[in-house]
């Protein structure tokens, strides 16, 4: 894997002259609104197409995060604050074309956020969730992989509390060790945590 930053290499320059920071809770205090969303979750429906979408190849690893982020997105329409525009933030789904090229459509979407001035104020990205063949081949207890390159502290300290407060599965730091998906591409702009589980 390579970054090509032929395209985009003023990709950070604008942010860094102003750098916001954004901040994150130290504590969760909606858990009265989260709570009954998570009754919502369908972990049928995510285990069935993970089956689908993984038979044909049992490596392929690219359907997980795109399960888990629609299975997200299918449970958040269940808040009625977010549904009626009344969340105190906007919630963006993505989903990246030429990450082996060079992270060329997460640069190219976060380089024109950047240039328009756009109030990111974190991103979370779900890749490989689900993958787990390799971690139950080693004989390792299942735990979400927080990635510790080009991340935020105060946005991972924020995943470990959720991860605690609304899982049974624990978490590790871990890292790609290289320029290992888009996550790399937002590193450079906003704060950003990287989960696998």
């Amino acid at each position: 894997m390579f970054m090509d930053i032929t395209e985009f290499r003023d990709l950070g320059k604008i942010r860094a002259q102003s750098a916001k920071k954004s901040s994150f809770p130290e504590k969760l205090v909606l858990e009265d609104e989260v709570f009954p969303l998570l009754k919502n979750l369908n972990k049928s429906n995510i285990k069935s197409h993970l089956e689908t979408f993984t038979s044909f190849h049992n490596r392929f690893y690219r359907s997980y995060g795109t399960v888990t982020i629609l299975e997200v997105l299918r449970t958040l329409l269940g808040s009625k604050k977010l549904v009626e525009g009344k969340a105190e933030n906007t919630v963006e789904f993505h989903w990246y074309s030429g990450e082996e090229g060079g992270l060329l459509g997460s640069q190219a979407i976060f380089s024109a956020y950047e240039k328009a001035g756009r109030d990111v104020k974190a991103m979370l990205e779900q890749d490989m969730t689900g993958f787990i063949e390799l971690t139950v081949e080693a004989g390792k207890p299942l735990a979400f992989g927080l990635m510790m390159d080009a991340y935020d502290e105060n946005l991972i300290e924020y995943a470990k509390l959720v991860i605690d407060e609304y899982t049974d599965i624990g978490w590790v730091e871990t890292a790609c060790g290289m320029c290992g998906s888009d996550h790399m591409s937002v590193g450079f702009l906003y704060e950003l945590a990287f989960t696998k589980l």
